[in-house]
């Protein structure tokens, strides 16, 4: 992720920790979604890790297994690309909070 320090984040609260977390795992949902039809999803892990309060620290990791008639779908990309649209739509929502402080 992107350094975010400079963006002048206010203390999170457990709201907005929380808030954060669940927005991150729709995102990666929907990138995964975008990419292979539901049926064919076996397994889905996606872990939201948000740690520090300034600078804070986060980690977001997806697992994804796919059924074997999913053939040529590169399952590693697939989790490191869903990943990364989780983390876009953490360091957006940051940013929002950061420009509500009045930073």
């Amino acid at each position: 992720m992107r350094e975010l320090e400079e963006l002048g984040l206010p203390k999170l609260d457990e709201a907005q920790i929380q808030r954060l977390c669940e927005e991150a795992e729709k995102a990666a949902w929907k990138y995964l979604l975008s990419r292979v039809p539901k049926n064919l999803i076996s397994d889905v892990d996606i872990t939201v890790e948000i740690e520090g309060e300034a600078p804070i620290t986060v980690t977001v990791e997806v697992a994804v297994s796919l059924s074997s008639l999913s053939r040529g779908v590169d399952e590693e990309a697939l989790a490191r690309e869903a990943s990364r649209a989780a983390l876009r739509r953490i360091e957006e929502l940051l940013r929002g909070y950061a420009c509500r402080s009045g930073k």
